[in-house]
């Protein structure tokens, strides 16, 4: 009888130790799937200089906000991260979304980036004033990122430098969605669906530890040129002309990051050949951002 109540206790005790094994083991999981990374990220345009609240219209609801008051006069502008302030470093806030991550964006041109809303007109082609008008289709269709001044060779490139991505694989969604202008007299307004060319592509690379070739005023800082693995890359990507965000076209990267330097993503325009419809010879093909999204899946 005293065995067979060890025998029971010894295999009670076994059953409550895997059982509980088992629960930590889909706790562990259950853990795991809600920290992994996930963010929509709408760019949109601010109020004013003064006043991050996006305009009406311009932030697609429930999607994370990057809002730079300084774009608030629809010209360019220097790099900026998420939270409006500038610099190499990252802000010391919690970042998208309270994730922890942090993002930089510039043109391949410094300095010359800048967002745009389709239904509204810069004041004037110097910089300063209040746009006129009022956002026109789906917000994240209507604005978008790009280089205000010139594109062509890397300086229509649009850089993004990611930071603070914990380690494992990710998935990157851009969307790519833009009008142009007419003629030099009506030039505050973009408003001409795009004839440019398919952009060239997207791809993820570590922060570098010395700026890249061919561009012009380097404003990501600088990394440790390793750690990032790109999986996926995407190229020749149409540009569209929408008012509906369903009808946005998109490109997909993949890549994975040890989590110990930033990810650089750049979305490549193209060359110089093609002519500003308005000033020709003079700007050529270039990058388009709307919105980005980033997901963990290992």
């Amino acid at each position: 009888m005293k065995v067979l109540l060890s025998v029971l206790l010894l295999y009670a005790l076994s059953s409550f130790s895997i059982g509980e094994e088992g629960r930590e083991s889909s706790k562990d999981r259950l853990t795991a799937a809600k920290g992994k990374i996930v963010l929509k990220v709408d760019l949109a345009l601010p109020q004013s200089e003064k006043d991050r609240t996006p305009v009406p219209g311009t932030l697609k609801p429930g999607w994370t906000p990057f809002v730079a008051a300084r774009w608030a006069d629809m010209y360019m502008h220097d790099a900026v991260w998420e939270d409006g302030s500038g610099g190499g470093k990252p802000p010391k806030t919690t970042g998208l979304a309270d994730t922890g991550v942090h993002v930089l964006i510039d043109c391949g041109g410094g300095g010359n980036g800048g967002f745009h809303v389709y239904g509204m007109a810069r004041d004037n082609l110097g910089g300063g004033g209040k746009p006129r008008g009022k956002p026109q289709g789906d917000p994240i269709a209507n604005g978008w990122f790009h280089n205000i001044d010139w594109g062509g060779e890397n300086r229509g490139d649009i850089l993004l430098r990611i930071h603070g991505l914990p380690a494992g694989e990710y998935e990157m969604s851009c969307y790519h969605n833009h009008w142009e202008p007419k003629k030099q007299s009506t030039r505050n307004s973009l408003d001409q669906p795009s004839r440019m060319p398919s952009m060239t592509g997207v791809r993820a690379v570590p922060l570098p530890p010395e700026p890249l070739p061919g561009y012009r005023n380097w404003s990501m800082g600088l990394g440790a040129g390793k750690g990032i693995t790109s999986i996926k890359e995407a190229r020749s990507i149409k540009v569209t002309s929408e008012t509906s965000d369903d009808k946005v076209a998109t490109s997909l990267i993949r890549f994975k990051t040890d989590g110990a330097n930033d990810v650089l993503v750049i979305i490549e325009g193209g060359d110089d050949k093609y002519p500003d419809p308005a000033r020709k010879r003079r700007e050529g093909h270039k990058a388009i951002l709307n919105a980005f999204e980033i997901h963990q899946i290992q």
